[in-house]
């Protein structure tokens, strides 16, 4: 027989040999192993076995960060609601993926499983399982030019000028940071772009200008390339190049004035 705090081995001898013990072993069942989006949803099998010699009562399996379960399955043979001695319960459990797990690379939780054996002490038993991200940061850049013809109108002269609009998409499925835009033949105006979630567009922190030169004139065309640049979570920066050609309309002419 069994008495509380104490374990029977033969008939007529009664010793204090209760040891409790057991194990959980966590799994993911999530087909493929990884996650790449917002929303994916990630399984788990959970499996708890008394490995001991005296059953388990009041067990609890948890999971914190786990959006669902865990949800008890199976095994549960004997008295309902205590573990046997070797009795296998089963559990599942998912979560489902947020922004912050893809920015990580990874999501790890760990399954504990806490009870009371009827005799002896009995320790927590926790399983941790992690499942890669896959990342994929990427970033587009739209610039878009714009003339401005200053006095006097209707000729393209020195004086006038281009002003640049530029839109930035974050295209991945990461947050981007430290977001910058660069073009090394204008006047820049604004500050990097703190942070860039996926499928966001930035159209206002940048703009820029250029006052066209003579030169700029003679040449009858102004191309130039803007950079823009993002800083994943893991890994190497990402960039984008755009162009904008402005075409000018040249009117060569000359006068002489004799005088006599």
């Amino acid at each position: 027989y069994t008495n509380a705090g104490s374990c029977v081995d033969s008939a007529y001898v009664m010793v204090n040999n209760c040891l409790p013990s057991w194990t959980l072993q966590k799994t993911s069942t999530t087909v493929p192993n990884n996650y790449d989006q917002v929303g994916d949803v990630l399984t788990y099998n959970i499996v708890v076995t008394n490995t001991g010699n005296v059953s388990i009562s009041s067990v609890v399996v948890t999971d914190p960060t786990a959006t669902s379960g865990p949800t008890y399955v199976s095994g549960d043979l004997g008295v309902a609601g205590t573990m046997e001695v070797g009795e296998v319960w089963n559990y599942t459990a998912s979560h489902t993926v947020n922004q912050a797990n893809l920015d990580a690379g990874s999501y790890a939780n760990t399954a504990s499983v806490n009870g009371v054996p009827i005799g002896g002490t009995l320790n927590p038993a926790s399983d941790m399982e992690t499942i890669p991200a896959i990342q994929n940061p990427s970033i587009i850049l739209l610039k878009t030019g714009t003339y401005v013809d200053n006095v006097p109108v209707g000729i393209y002269n020195a004086g006038d000028q281009i002003t640049y609009a530029f839109s930035v998409q974050n295209t991945g499925n990461v947050t981007l940071t430290n977001v910058t835009v660069s073009d090394p033949q204008v006047t820049i105006t604004g500050s990097p772009i703190a942070s860039l979630a996926p499928g966001v567009t930035n159209t206002v922190a940048y703009t820029a200008s250029k006052t066209l030169t003579q030169a700029d004139i003679d040449n009858g065309v102004f191309t130039n390339t803007a950079t823009v640049t993002g800083t994943p979570p893991i890994g190497p920066d990402v960039t984008d190049t755009d162009d904008d050609t402005q075409n000018f309309i040249q009117n060569p002419s000359v006068q002489i004035i004799k005088t006599g």
